[in-house]
């Protein structure tokens, strides 16, 4: 489900239900998939069923949205390399 949030829209932690992740519309692609791993992180916490400290999950998340971007990075130089050889 994809939907367009207005720009003044304050954001706040809620709830996870399962059924829906906003993402902010006009991001930079890199910047929306690493949004996306980070939420599907806490989709995917929730679904387990774990129950961590607010601090902890989101630590959790940011790790595996940032351990993305690494490999994505690494993935990219390796093809720029091949391409401007």
């Amino acid at each position: 489900m994809a939907m367009r949030v207005p720009e003044t829209t304050k954001w706040s932690c809620v709830p996870c239900n399962g059924k829906a992740i906003l993402i902010k519309y006009g991001m930079a692609r890199i910047r929306t998939q690493a949004t996306m791993t980070h939420e599907l992180m806490h989709l995917w916490i929730w679904k387990q069923g774990l129950a961590l400290s607010e601090k902890v999950e989101e630590g959790l998340c940011h790790l595996i949205s940032y351990m993305w971007l690494e490999q994505y990075v690494a993935e990219n130089e390796q093809i720029a390399h091949v391409f401007f050889r």
